[in-house]
């Protein structure tokens, strides 16, 4: 009889212990797995935000150089217009120059 007790309160334990262990076991695992979801959600947000700041940086990076093309643009423009003037300014101190000649001599 004493034997048959003892197997009794060992199934007992083995049909309570085994289900409440495996639901521990799975209680655990669902943590790690949720947390490990958590993680890579969180890898997954610092990519595509460094992702969009480094859209951003090339668009910035393409603005900075279309802006020094056009500035250089402009600059060789100025540098025409600038000999331009400095042509037509030393053609009018000509025309000034021999004219005031002109003037002096026939006084």
């Amino acid at each position: 009889m004493a034997t048959d007790d003892h197997e009794d309160i060992l199934n007992k334990l083995k049909a309570w212990a085994v289900p409440g262990l495996g639901g521990v076991v799975m209680l655990l695992l669902t943590l790690q797995i949720n947390s490990a979801v958590k993680r890579m959600d969180e890898a997954i947000e610092k990519v595509n935000s460094m992702t969009t700041k480094t859209e951003v940086a090339n668009a910035q990076y393409g603005f900075l150089v279309e802006r020094v093309k056009n500035l250089e643009d402009a600059r060789k423009d100025a540098g025409e217009v600038h000999t331009q003037i400095f042509n037509r300014m030393g053609s009018l101190e000509q025309r000034a120059a021999i004219s005031d000649q002109f003037m002096q001599t026939h006084k």
